[in-house]
C-alpha cells in the first residue's frame, strides 16, 4: 500500500462515521435524517423544495457501497448511467438524453461537481470519492441549472476542508483482484486556513474471460483532490479545489450480444467462417468470450476552481467560481472486425484517436436575503470549450478477405480524420420566490443565453494501400459555425397544507444550443459532398408539466414523496451510427418530437429502532412523436425506417429499488449493521433502431453487506450482483454492415470485504 496508504489509512470512514453519528442523533429523536440540498443555489430542506429530485447522502452512499458514477442509476427513479468507456458516457433522465458521446454535442443531462459544469459527462467518471451528497434534479432545470439541462441535472458536492483535524481511510479486497483505496486527511493550517486532501486508487481484473486473450473490462484508476479554505472573517470565504485522475485499463470491452439478422449485407456467420472462428454468443452467461481484443483505455483528467463567498452588507450574498477543466481520451481500439480475429498481432483493423478537451467557466452570482415577501437569485454565467480530435484508422491485411475483394486497396492502408470543435456562451439568469402567504410561494425564473459553436472536419484519404481507393475516403475538408439564442424558465406554484405536506405545479421549459453530427464527412455521392451545413443540428427545448407532492407522516419517521410529469421536447438531438462496408459512420438528426410521460415515487422509513428502509419506482412511456428518417434495423436493404410512435431505445418502462439497513447494538460503542438493496429494470431497446435483436431483458440486481462498527473501526464483508445475475448496458452496432450487435456486460458477482479507520 506504501507509506501514504498507512498515513491516511481511513478515508470514507470519518464521512461515514460523522453520518452516522447524525443518523444515530436523528433515529433517537425518532425521525428520518434531515437532508439539505442546493438545488435552487441556497442550502434548504429537501422536504421544502418543490422540484422532483433525489437526494443521496454519504450516509447512504456509505451503506449501500456506491463509489461509481454509474450506480447511481439504482438508487434514483428514472435515471440511467451507463459507461461504456472512460469517455463515452451516457445519462438520461425520463429517456432523455440517452446519446453515446459526441464531440459535436453536449448532454442533454448537466453534470456539476461543487458549483463548475462538465462539458463532457466523461470528465465526471473518476468515481465518487470523499462526497458529501448527491442531487438528481428531474425535469428541465433551464434557470439556475442552465447549461444544456432539458432533461435535468446530477449536482455533486465534495467534502469540504475542516477547521477540526481529522484523518482516514477506506482499504477494500475482493474478488476478480479488486483493490480499492481511498484515503483523506483534513485539519487547520492556520487559525483562518483549513486544507483536505484525497488520494484514491480502484483496480481490478476483467471480467469477461477469453482463451484467446484477456481477461477484458479491467479496471485502473487513481488519482487525488486537494483543496484550500480560507476565510479571513465572518463575512467572506475563499475554496479552492484541484483534482487530477488517470485511468489506464481495457475497459470497455464490447461483447458479440446478436448475430442480427441473416439478410445482412455480410451475414454474421459468414463473417465468422470466413475468420475460421465460430464466435460464443451466451447471454445466460455474458462473461465468457472467444474473442481477441488487445484494446488499450488511456484518459486523464484534471481540473481547478476557486469559488468565493462574500456576505456582502444588507443580507446579500456574492458568489463566484473560477474554474478550468481538461480531459484527454487515447484509446487503441481493436474492435469491430478484429473481434474474433484469428490473431491479435495481424487485427483486420484498428483504431488510435486522441481526444483533448479543454473548457473554461466563470460564474456570478447574487442571493438576496431570506425572511421578505420575495427572496431571488440572479447571476451570469459564461463557459469556454475547445475539444481537438485526431483518429487514425488501421486496415489489415485480411480487410479484403473479409469484405470482399472490392476493398483490396484498404489492405495495409491508413485513413486518417482530424476535427476542432469550438464552444462560446454566455448567459443571465434570475429565479424568485414571492411568498404569497406563509402557506402559498410562486416561483418565477428565466434565463437567457447566446452561444456560438464552430467545427473543422479534415479527412487526408486513404494512404498506404494498393490499388485505386474508393471515392469513400478521397481527402476532404470542411467547416461550419452555428449561432443561438435561446431562453429558459419555470413557473411553480407550491402550497404548504401543513409543515408536514407540500403540494406544487410546475410549468418548465429547457434549452440546449445547437450542434453538429461529430467529426464525419456529410453525404457523399462519387466525388461529391453535400454542404457541411447538412452536419448542423437545431437546437433542442423541453416542455414540462408537473405536479408534485412531499410528505411526512408519523413524527417524521416517513417520507414519502411523488411527482407526475409530461414532458415534451422538440428537434431532440439524437447520436447514432450508420455502417457500411468501409466501417463506421457518425450519424445523427433532430427526431422532430419526443415526449415522455409517467409518474416517481420515493419512500424513506424508520419502521422501528434499527432498521432504515429507502424505496423508489417510477413508471416512464417514452416515445417518439415523430421520427420518420430512423437508422434501419442492421440487415435492413433500407436506410431508414419510421419510428413515430416508437419507445426510445434505453428507456425501461419500469424501475423499482428498495434498501434497508439493520442496525443493532453489541457492545457499549459497538454497534453490527446488515444492508440488503435491490433494483429492477424492466426490458427496453438497446440501440436506437428498436431492433428485436437489440433488445435488453428485464433484470434485477441483488447485493448485500453486513458489518461490525466499534469506535473509530468499521470492517464489513458484502457482495454485489449476488446472484450472478446477467445485466447489459448499452447495444451497438457491429461494423461492417455485418448486421449484428455488441454490448457492453454489466458486472459479475463480486465479493469482498472493506476496512475502514477513522484517527
Amino acid at each position: 500500500m506504501g507509506s501514504m496508504g498507512f498515513l491516511a489509512l481511513g478515508a470514507a470512514q470519518a464521512a461515514w462515521a460523522d453520518d452516522q453519528e447524525v443518523a444515530a442523533a436523528d433515529q433517537a429523536s425518532g425521525g428520518v435524517e434531515t437532508v439539505t440540498v442546493t438545488a435552487r443555489q441556497r442550502a434548504e430542506n429537501v422536504q421544502d423544495v418543490p422540484i422532483a429530485l433525489t437526494a443521496i447522502s454519504a450516509e447512504q452512499l456509505a451503506e449501500s457501497g456506491i463509489d461509481q458514477l454509474s450506480q447511481i442509476q439504482f438508487a434514483a427513479p428514472s435515471l440511467s448511467v451507463y459507461l461504456i468507456n472512460p469517455r463515452n458516457a451516457q445519462l438520461s433522465i425520463r429517456g432523455i438524453g440517452n446519446n453515446p458521446a459526441n464531440d459535436g454535442l453536449s448532454s442533454s443531462v448537466g453534470i456539476y461537481v461543487d458549483g463548475v459544469y462538465l462539458g463532457r459527462p466523461g470528465m465526471a467518471t473518476n468515481g465518487l470519492n470523499d462526497i458529501d451528497s448527491i442531487e438528481v434534479l428531474r425535469g428541465p432545470q433551464g434557470t439556475l441549472f442552465g447549461k444544456n439541462t432539458t432533461a435535468g441535472a446530477l449536482n455533486i458536492t465534495t467534502n469540504k476542508p475542516t477547521f477540526t483535524p481529522e484523518a482516514s481511510s477506506e482499504l477494500s479486497a475482493g474478488s476478480y483482484d479488486t483493490v480499492e483505496f481511498k484515503g483523506v486527511v483534513s485539519g487547520p493550517l492556520t487559525d483562518q486556513l483549513a486544507g483536505r486532501f484525497l488520494f484514491y486508487d480502484d483496480t481490478h481484473a476483467g471480467y469477461i474471460q477469453s482463451p484467446n486473450g484477456g481477461p477484458y473490462d479491467d479496471l485502473g484508476r487513481e488519482g487525488l483532490r486537494g483543496q484550500l479554505l480560507w476565510q479571513p472573517n465572518g463575512d467572506l470565504t475563499f475554496r479552492w479545489i484541484a483534482d487530477y485522475g488517470y485511468e489506464n485499463d481495457h475497459s470497455g470491452f464490447q461483447d458479440l450480444y446478436s448475430p442480427g439478422s441473416p439478410k445482412a449485407s455480410i451475414p454474421f456467420s459468414t463473417w465468422t467462417v470466413g475468420h475460421g472462428v465460430t464466435a460464443i454468443l451466451d447471454p445466460t452467461h455474458p462473461w465468457t468470450t472467444n474473442s481477441n481484443e488487445p484494446q488499450i483505455m488511456k484518459a486523464s483528467n484534471w481540473g481547478s476552481s476557486l469559488q468565493g463567498d462574500w456576505n456582502v452588507p444588507g443580507g446579500y450574498t456574492l458568489t463566484s467560481i473560477t474554474a478550468v477543466r481538461n480531459f484527454t481520451f487515447s484509446p487503441i481500439n481493436n474492435s469491430g472486425f478484429t473481434v474474433y480475429a484469428p490473431a491479435a498481432t495481424s487485427p483486420v483493423y484498428s483504431s488510435n484517436a486522441n481526444d483533448r478537451d479543454t473548457e473554461a467557466s466563470q460564474e456570478l452570482r447574487l442571493a438576496s436575503p431570506l425572511g421578505g415577501d420575495i427572496d431571488y437569485v440572479a447571476g451570469l454565467y459564461y463557459f469556454w470549450n475547445a475539444l481537438d480530435g485526431r483518429q487514425r484508422n488501421y486496415y489489415g491485411n485480411l480487410y479484403s478477405i473479409l469484405t470482399g475483394a472490392s476493398n483490396a486497396p484498404f489492405n495495409n492502408a491508413t485513413l486518417s480524420y482530424d476535427s476542432f470543435f469550438r464552444t462560446t456562451s454566455a448567459a443571465a439568469y434570475g429565479q424568485a420566490n414571492w411568498h404569497i402567504s406563509p402557506q402559498l410561494t410562486l416561483t418565477a425564473g428565466l434565463r437567457e443565453s447566446y452561444e456560438a459553436d464552430q467545427e473543422q472536419f479534415n479527412r487526408s484519404g486513404l494512404t498506404g494501400g494498393t490499388g485505386t481507393p474508393p471515392s469513400s475516403t478521397i481527402p476532404y475538408s470542411g467547416s461550419g459555425s452555428i449561432k443561438n439564442w435561446s431562453t429558459g424558465g419555470l413557473i411553480t406554484l407550491a402550497y404548504k397544507l401543513t409543515d408536514d405536506l407540500l403540494i406544487y405545479g410546475t410549468l418548465s421549459h429547457g434549452a440546449k444550443a445547437g450542434g453538429f453530427v461529430g467529426a464525419s464527412t456529410p453525404t457523399q455521392t462519387g466525388t461529391s459532398f453535400a454542404p457541411f451545413s447538412t452536419l448542423e443540428l437545431k437546437p433542442e427545448s423541453s416542455d414540462d408539466a408537473e405536479l408534485g407532492v412531499k410528505s411526512s407522516w408519523l413524527d417524521n419517521r416517513l417520507i414519502l414523496n411523488a411527482d407526475a410529469f409530461y414532458t415534451r421536447v422538440g428537434n431532440y438531438q439524437l447520436a447514432a451510427t450508420v455502417t457500411s462496408p468501409n466501417g463506421i459512420a457518425a450519424a445523427g438528426s433532430n427526431v422532430q418530437s419526443l415526449t415522455s410521460k409517467g409518474f416517481e415515487v420515493e419512500l424513506t422509513a424508520l419502521p422501528f429502532d434499527g432498521l432504515s428502509v429507502t424505496a423508489s419506482s417510477s413508471y416512464n412511456d417514452a416515445t417518439y412523436g415523430s421520427f420518420p428518417n430512423a437508422p434501419s434495423v442492421q440487415g435492413a436493404t433500407a436506410k431508414f425506417q419510421d419510428l413515430t410512435g416508437r419507445p426510445v431505445n434505453g428507456v425501461p418502462l419500469w424501475t423499482g429499488s428498495v434498501s434497508a439497513t439493520y442496525t443493532v447494538p453489541l457492545a457499549e460503542n459497538t454497534a453490527g449493521y446488515f444492508t440488503a438493496d435491490y433494483a429492477y429494470k424492466s426490458g427496453q431497446y438497446g440501440y436506437v433502431d428498436d431492433s428485436p435483436y437489440s433488445w435488453i431483458k428485464a433484470y434485477g440486481l441483488a447485493n448485500f453487506r453486513a458489518g461490525v462498527n466499534f469506535g473509530q473501526y468499521d470492517v464489513a464483508v458484502w457482495v454485489r450482483n449476488a446472484f450472478n445475475t446477467p445485466n447489459f448496458d448499452v447495444v451497438g452496432t457491429l461494423s461492417g454492415g455485418v448486421g449484428g450487435y455488441y454490448a457492453d456486460v454489466g458486472a459479475p458477482r463480486v465479493f469482498g470485504g472493506t476496512v475502514q479507520v477513522k484517527f
